[in-house]
């Protein structure tokens, strides 16, 4: 079952995050949202994920993400790592940082079956990997096998 998630869906995007809204800065947020949802292969919407962060420290003041608190939330069954030190036939999910073409910072996800795309997490859609402009900035979140 696939999971696309946007930050900007109705129902939640006036959530607020610390001082930003859902809509404004939930994109890791919403990523982290997918991830978990793959994971389990049951979905986990982005405002569940917006209070689990909240209950479990994930979240500053400003709406930043302590990426290293997520692994708590797959009872350490992930483990994060800025590089990619995946074994052999272990899944990969893996959250990277862009650049938008108005300078801010944004981040989505490889799509976990379907390879060279991504899902945009600003409106939940699959576009391929190679139409973003990426600053190299990655968290991996590696399943056992």
């Amino acid at each position: 079952m696939d999971y696309y998630y946007s930050q900007t869906f109705s129902i939640y995007k006036n959530y607020g995050i610390g001082a930003p809204t859902m809509g404004q800065k939930g994109c890791v947020i919403t990523c982290l949202a997918m991830i978990l949802s793959y994971f389990n292969d049951k979905a986990f919407y982005p405002e569940q994920m917006l209070s689990w962060g909240r209950e479990n420290g994930m979240l500053d003041n400003q709406g930043n993400t302590r990426f290293e608190v997520f692994c708590k939330a797959t009872g350490n069954k992930l483990r994060i790592s800025v590089t990619n030190n995946a074994q052999p036939g272990e899944v990969i999910y893996a959250v990277r940082e862009i650049l938008l073409s108005n300078g801010q910072k944004h981040w989505i996800i490889d799509h976990p079956t379907q390879p060279n795309m991504v899902i945009d997490s600003y409106d939940g859609k699959v576009k391929p990997y190679r139409s973003f402009n990426y600053t190299g900035r990655a968290y991996y979140y590696i399943g056992k096998k």
